[in-house]
């Protein structure tokens, strides 16, 4: 996204460069790139994460030398259009949303952590044979920046935790969760191997239900991109955010029937008590409640319901929590 952050008049920093509150001087290429250089923080305070191309493009522009691309992107409205293409566009901008048009269809890319600058590129193919216009508007990016940077005694240690390289300030919950909240990845350091799975090396150590006992039908499959049947299921996974990340899934359609069910196992877990309340063996509750999390997608016609079960015997479903 465009910067509206001035460049650097410090005349103790170069020109194409960036003056931080405290003095350091940062390139101007690290300004706006939604991670804090400064240590305040402040190359990241002003900047656009959105774009609704009322005044300008905002940066984006052609990629004219790109192989393939016949022709161009151009920023108008619906009085620029030519007359022969009016009644294929919708009447008004989203922005403004003074009338509706045919439809204006909102997309969201899941992108996860990228560790490196990158770019995006729009592109829309055209058959050159039928008339049609397609329209770009209301560009934004959501919940892309790092936390900044704050001093250890504005990070409050009993709800959060401290980063220990971008010393940003993230709650308990965001602890080994398998996305790096901190930016510097120590929030998933030091992380028990056995309590977390991203099926990124298979199951881990969650296996699949063996007994027909408890309605086990058929079996989760470990997949990458998307699911088989068109209209169902994620394109990528939730971990690594791309085609190439693993997760597991289940087919409802056919062959599967009514009801079928489809049961994975966690490893047994040992007892969340501690010890030292005065009873042998048993003790106070940990000072944060044990949790169990996970992310789930379930897109199609009637796929039903998805049960969190916990039992204390070997067989069975237990009760559902």
């Amino acid at each position: 996204p465009d910067s509206s952050v001035p460049l650097s008049t410090d005349p103790l920093c170069p020109p194409s460069s960036f003056a931080c509150a405290s003095g350091e001087c940062i390139d101007e290429g690290k300004v706006c790139d939604f991670t804090p250089h400064c240590p305040g923080g402040e190359d990241e305070g002003s900047c656009r994460s959105f774009c609704d191309f009322e005044s300008n493009s905002c940066g984006w522009h052609e990629y004219g030398f790109v192989q393939g691309d016949g022709f161009d992107w151009v920023r108008g409205s619906a009085m620029t259009v030519p007359l022969d293409h009016q009644g294929q566009i919708p009447p008004l901008d989203h922005s403004t949303n003074s009338s509706q048009g045919n439809r204006w269809n909102r997309v969201t890319v899941q992108l996860g952590r990228i560790t490196q600058p990158f770019q995006f590129s729009l592109a829309k193919l055209s058959l050159g044979v039928f008339d049609g216009v397609s329209a770009l508007d209301d560009i934004s990016f959501q919940n892309c920046s790092l936390p900044p940077a704050v001093e250890a005694g504005q990070c409050p240690s009993h709800t959060h935790f401290h980063c220990s390289r971008s010393r940003a300030c993230v709650e308990h919950l965001q602890l080994c969760d398998l996305v790096d909240d901190c930016g510097d990845g120590s929030d998933e350091e030091d992380c028990s191997a056995e309590l977390i799975c991203d099926f990124e090396q298979g199951l881990c150590s969650w296996t699949q239900e063996q007994s027909h006992e408890g309605g086990d039908i058929f079996d989760w499959t470990l997949i990458q991109g998307p699911t088989p049947t068109l209209q169902t299921g994620p394109w990528k996974d939730h971990t690594l955010g791309h085609v190439n990340g693993h997760y597991l899934y289940i087919e409802t359609s056919a062959p599967q029937e009514f009801k079928d069910t489809a049961m994975l196992v966690s490893p047994v877990l040992q007892p969340t008590l501690r010890h030292g309340n005065g009873m042998p063996g048993i003790t106070t509750g940990p000072r944060h409640p044990c949790v169990f999390r996970f992310h789930y997608h379930m897109f199609g016609a009637h796929v039903f319901r998805l049960a969190v079960y916990m039992r204390t015997t070997k067989l069975g479903r237990g009760h559902m929590l």
